[in-house]
């Protein structure tokens, strides 16, 4: 807004206050009061020089300046571009304030053509959204000036008590120049991210700088980077005020894991497999140069494993992360891939399950591409590659549970439209001790549910294959070829027939063709119909009761059928020539899926609006249960007419409480599946409970009992047990303590593996609490004491 503010004309008069509009070429409307009018000097050329004394207050759209004296000088008025080359000094304990936010400087001198402020005893706190929307704003515009002056006084923080917001840097300073609200040179400074007057951590130089980060060809609607560059000379960095480490110049990326200190994560632990254990993960960044910062991003890896020997790798991450790609590509290529190496010259003879190591040399690599190339073609592909079959389970063993089976493809998708696409694959082998089905390659075109005719709508896909199934090294299965066209077809008509029910009929037909110089050529024609049934029912009951939140009941019942039919098929499944994948096993078939959804609901509203219309919801419980049926259960079924049976039971209690339930059962074998059921308990100030179950007959049994407490104001401590009923031992126990600071979080914890898995592990986390899990705490940060700095 301090650009605005030298539009304001007043006349010279003692304790004025005065509005004005259409002065200095603008039409903004300000307020200057003030005790005494010093000079107001106009010059022939245009030019005018105006200096009030005493108590001087600017006002107008949501801002305030105050000071004890201000001057404004203008060189002349353009009569569309408004006032020449204006300067403004303020001077006596300033003061510029917007709703909540103030920020604090004994002098300003602010340049608005050149856009750089200087600033003495200086208390401000930069703020990461403003950055991000400059960046978005060409340089020579006219909207960049305004929002640089009006986040001076929108982007500061009150010096007062209360914990600043995630996204700010604090800088106090004896002398600062900004420069665009990007660049920060200061002298006599401190800089933090936690409260001027009692800060848990500061940075205190003889002379700094930061520098907003940037990347190159940054577009107005993609999200940014974040962060800033810091450099400092003659510094310290305290915590709680005690001096620790000195730096005599360094320069730093305030990311976590950024550009100045090499050593990014450290962890140890002891376990049956490798012994003690030492992991450690490096600053890459080091290698590269200020032009790919934000493009690539480097983790070397070394590992000590006592039992198994030196392990080295790399973690790697390029491009930008897909959240923050334009939200209206404009044709560019936008890249996001990222994978690791690691490998390891194993001392081992055999792996913790008995498998002899084949090599000593063992190793593998993964990695995941991503891009886009304008607003629609997307690129995936995927890499995925290691010594030898067990080395991924043996030393990987969290990724080879989790993540997805690994695959060595490259796939490329376009869209015409919202209703049709075009895709082409290429998937490989590079492992030979895993069983790959190769695509060589494979092109689809596809209608995807797309608007036929009125209500009518179609859905096809027409699939050109090469396909070749390559089984494991040392495997006696044969290795298969075969080249495939599938075309499916399929046409709906959604109809509400009533206003309790709606039906969607749906036909269609497939037809798949076999060609291969292995066996001769096939085909086959396979019919499909179906209809999905759906209704619901509600009622609304007048019971009101406080003490359990209950503001009025509405019970909602969801039931629906879907019939499946593939019939009259022209061949039968053994005279299919190759069997590789589902498409080719398809056959003549019979399903019917029943679904009944339970709700029991109670008003809940979550703003004033909602409260003032009776809106807002909470569910108090819901019940589920899914069936499967089979009207021809000789052929589809083994003879048994129901297949598996879903049902769940979930109930939200007041206070954080809430009892689940759910099971999985084969009805025709009278065969229990899977079963789990508990209770938890979650308050985000206090802390989390949990009890459960999880029974998988013949497989194991296990009982998980634990929690989370808030011991004191920073303080909190959890533990889980897991225990094996089927076995009768533990075998598992997670225990951690949490210490919480206003800005960040350290975890200590320690994992006790046993059974299967006989694993001892100790870690020390630093991180966001935001990040860590930490529970909310509102009195963590949210009040305090401390000296005045």
């Amino acid at each position: 807004m301090l650009l605005l503010v030298v539009s304001t004309g007043v006349s010279a008069q003692q304790g004025a206050q005065q509005s004005a509009r259409g002065l200095f070429g603008t039409d903004e409307d300000f307020t200057l009061s003030y005790d005494r009018l010093e000079a107001d000097v106009s010059t022939e050329g245009g030019g005018r020089s105006l200096v009030v004394l005493g108590n001087v207050v600017f006002e107008g759209r949501g801002f305030a300046l105050r000071a004890d004296a201000v001057g404004i000088f203008i060189e002349g008025v353009d009569a569309e571009s408004g006032p020449i080359h204006p300067r403004i000094l303020a001077i006596g304990e300033v003061l510029l304030s917007r709703g909540e936010q103030t920020f604090q400087a004994s002098t300003i001198f602010l340049d608005v053509d050149e856009q750089q402020m200087v600033l003495s005893d200086a208390r401000l706190r930069i703020s990461q959204e403003l950055l991000e929307k400059l960046r978005s704003i060409p340089t020579d515009d006219p909207l960049r000036s305004r929002l640089v002056a009006e986040s001076w006084v929108a982007g500061v923080s009150d010096v007062a008590e209360g914990a600043p917001t995630r996204s700010h840097l604090g800088i106090e300073a004896q002398r600062l120049r900004v420069t665009d609200f990007r660049d920060v040179e200061g002298e006599g400074i401190t800089v933090t991210t936690d409260q001027f007057f009692d800060p848990e951590w500061a940075l205190v130089a003889k002379v700094a700088r930061a520098r907003s980060r940037k990347e190159l060809g940054q577009r107005a609607d993609e999200d940014l980077p974040g962060g800033y560059i810091i450099d400092v000379e003659d510094a310290r960095l305290e915590v709680a005020g005690i001096p620790l480490i000195p730096f005599s110049s360094a320069s730093w990326d305030t990311r976590w894991g950024g550009r100045s200190f090499p050593l990014r994560d450290f962890r140890f632990s002891d376990s049956s497999r490798f012994g003690p254990r030492i992991d450690t993960a490096w600053n890459g960044d080091f290698l590269l140069s200020d032009r790919f910062e934000d493009e690539i991003d480097l983790t070397p890896r070394i590992d000590w494993l006592s039992d198994r020997g030196t392990g080295m790798g790399i973690d790697f991450e390029l491009g930008r992360d897909p959240l923050r790609w334009a939200a209206d590509p404009d044709g560019r290529l936008e890249l996001f891939g990222y994978g690791s190496f690691w490998g390891i010259q194993d001392k081992a003879d055999s792996d913790s399950d008995g498998s002899p190591v084949s090599g000593r040399d063992r190793s593998r690599a993964r990695a995941f591409l991503h891009a886009r190339f304008g607003p629609q073609t997307l690129i995936d592909g995927e890499l995925a590659t290691s010594s030898d079959g067990g080395f991924v389970e043996e030393f990987f063993r969290a990724e080879s549970r989790t993540l997805k089976k690994p695959e060595n493809y490259l796939s490329l998708r376009q869209m015409f439209g919202e209703s049709y696409a075009a895709t082409a694959i290429a998937r490989v082998r590079v492992s030979d001790h895993r069983s790959v089905l190769e695509k060589q390659p494979e092109f689809a075109f596809h209608s995807l549910d797309a608007s036929l005719a009125g209500m009518l709508r179609w859905d096809s896909d027409l699939t050109l294959s090469t396909l070749r199934w390559l089984p494991e090294e040392g495997s006696v299965d044969p290795e298969l070829n075969s080249k495939r066209s599938d075309l499916r077809t399929e046409f709906s008509l959604p109809l509400g027939l009533s206003r309790w029910m709606r039906w969607v009929p749906s036909a269609g037909v497939r037809y798949t063709s076999w060609d291969s110089i292995d066996y001769e050529s096939q085909h086959r024609t396979l019919f499909h119909a179906g209809v999905q049934g759906a209704t619901r029912l509600s009622r609304v009951f007048d019971v009101k009761n406080s003490k359990w939140g209950i503001d009025g009941l509405r019970h909602v019942v969801d039931l629906t059928a879907d019939f499946s039919s593939h019939f009259d098929s022209s061949i039968a499944s053994d005279d299919v020539p190759v069997q590789i994948d589902e498409i080719d096993a398809l056959t003549d078939f019979d399903q019917v899926h029943l679904s009944l959804v339970q709700r029991l609901q109670t008003r809940d509203s979550r703003s004033d609006r909602e409260r003032i219309q009776r809106l807002g919801t909470r569910t108090l419980a819901e019940a589920r249960v899914d069936a499967l049926l089979y009207p021809d259960p000789d052929r589809d079924n083994g003879g048994e007419r129901w297949g598996l049976l879903f049902s769940e039971l979930v109930l939200h209690g007041t206070a954080g409480w809430s009892l689940f339930g759910e099971s999985t059962r084969d009805v025709g074998v009278g065969e229990l599946i899977e079963r789990n059921a508990g209770i938890r308990w979650l308050d985000l100030d206090s802390g989390l409970f949990e009890l459960a179950l999880r029974d998988r007959p013949e497989t194991h049994k296990t009982y998980l009992i634990g929690g989370r407490t808030a011991a004191s104001d920073r303080w909190d401590i959890g533990l889980f047990v897991e225990y094996d009923a089927l076995n009768d031992q533990t075998i598992g126990q997670w225990w951690e303590v949490g210490r919480n600071f206003r800005t960040f979080r350290i975890l200590f914890s320690l994992d006790l593996e046993r059974g299967d898995v006989d694993e001892t592990t100790f870690r020390v986390d630093i991180g966001l609490r935001e990040m860590m899990g930490a529970m909310r705490g509102s009195r963590i940060g949210s009040t305090g004491s401390g000296r005045m700095r």
